[in-house]
């Protein structure tokens, strides 16, 4: 269970990591449509029968993975930068003044 907690905590506090990269404060009225369209549709899916709903669901989970790579991908990269960037004002020193 910890293990599951960790993963829980890592995967909502990474997307915080990335709302500058996906922006998802300044989604479009016609993107907003079609998610609030596909929730709908899972859920009426979903509630007309449960198994058909479930895989479905379970798609849509894995695509959401899938998806999530090259955002990863990005952020370890950004994070690399900023590293790079302090590791190279450390070895500097101190700045006069």
């Amino acid at each position: 269970m910890g293990f599951i907690a960790f993963a829980y905590l890592y995967h909502y506090l990474n997307w915080f990591s990335k709302t500058s990269i996906i922006r998802w404060n300044q989604i479009s009225r016609a993107r907003l449509t079609v998610i609030v369209a596909v929730w709908l549709a899972s859920v009426a899916l979903y509630a007309y029968d449960g198994q058909v709903g479930f895989c479905w669901l379970y798609f849509l989970s894995f695509v959401h993975v899938l998806l999530e790579f090259p955002l990863n991908h990005m952020t370890v990269m950004s994070i690399g930068r900023e590293l790079g960037g302090l590791a190279r004002v450390q070895k500097a020193g101190p700045s006069p003044g």
